[in-house]
């Protein structure tokens, strides 16, 4: 699960609760890529800009 949890840049410490190991490789594979949710977010704020 580790090595899984790696590819996907989730952090160590972070929790997944699941009640079989399936269930668990389904939910980390279905999970968009930390580092790739990041730079999304950060792309649609560079394209709306500082609405302050």
């Amino acid at each position: 699960m580790s090595t899984l949890r790696g590819l996907y840049h989730f952090l160590d410490t972070f929790k997944f609760i699941y009640d079989n190991t399936n269930d668990a490789y389904k939910m980390i594979g279905n999970a968009v890529p930390v580092n790739l949710a990041y730079e999304i977010a950060v792309a649609i704020k560079d394209t709306l800009g500082d609405t302050k």
